[in-house]
């Protein structure tokens, strides 16, 4: 299973407990009170969907509103989508009142809501801590190119130790014991220093990961 899935199934459950427990409680009764009588314009009602179809449309709301946002590289356009989707949700509602049946939207608006925020406090948090690692790791030895690529997520890095087949390029001035011999050694480490940079550079630019530079 995908680390965003895992990740989605937290946020969601947490935030669906939350919601849960408030609307059990009554901690949301006044609000909800105010909603009913809003939608209905005061009307009474046959029936009420119960408390525990409420829960699983919470459940669901929550859980799918973090995977989307955990899920995505847009996130910032997400808010159409989710907008849209608390449209419908009102419009259930509506629906449902032709019927004489009331279904109150706001634990389930209150699930998409805290589920979007609570997931994009989860990436912005992970965000920093991806930096954070990938700085101790990469910084100096990727590209900028991919530096940002990995943390921005683009790139998936897992940190725990894996074996991999790799590449050793070994670089060496050719007339090294020449210039060893003619150029004082103040000009000599200058040299060497421009080469270890130029080369350095060429590969950074290539996609290489410099392990060891010497010189």
């Amino acid at each position: 299973m995908k680390r965003s899935t895992v990740a989605a199934l937290i946020v969601g459950a947490l935030v669906s407990a939350l919601i849960i427990a408030a609307h059990a409680t009554r901690l949301l009764g006044p609000l909800e009170e105010a909603t009913m009588r809003l939608l209905t314009w005061g009307r009474p009602v046959n029936a009420v969907v119960g408390s525990w179809f409420q829960y699983l449309v919470v459940v669901l709301l929550a859980m799918g509103a973090a995977w989307l946002v955990l899920a995505s590289a847009r996130r910032k356009r997400l808010h159409w989508p989710f907008g849209i989707i608390a449209l419908e949700l009102i419009t259930v509602t509506w629906v449902c009142l032709l019927y004489q049946v009331f279904f109150q939207p706001l634990p389930s608006l209150f699930a998409l809501a805290l589920g979007y925020a609570a997931a994009n406090g989860y990436v912005t948090f992970r965000g920093r801590s991806r930096s954070g690692v990938a700085r101790d790791y990469f910084a100096g030895r990727l590209s900028k190119e991919q530096y940002a690529r990995i943390t921005s997520g683009e790139l998936p890095f897992e940190p725990e130790a894996k074996s991999y087949e790799v590449t050793a390029v070994v670089c060496d001035i050719a007339n090294k014991h020449d210039l060893a011999d003619e150029c004082p050694p103040a000009e000599l480490a200058a040299i060497t220093e421009k080469f270890i940079a130029c080369a350095t550079a060429s590969f950074l630019k290539a996609g290489a990961y410099i392990d060891t530079v010497t010189g």
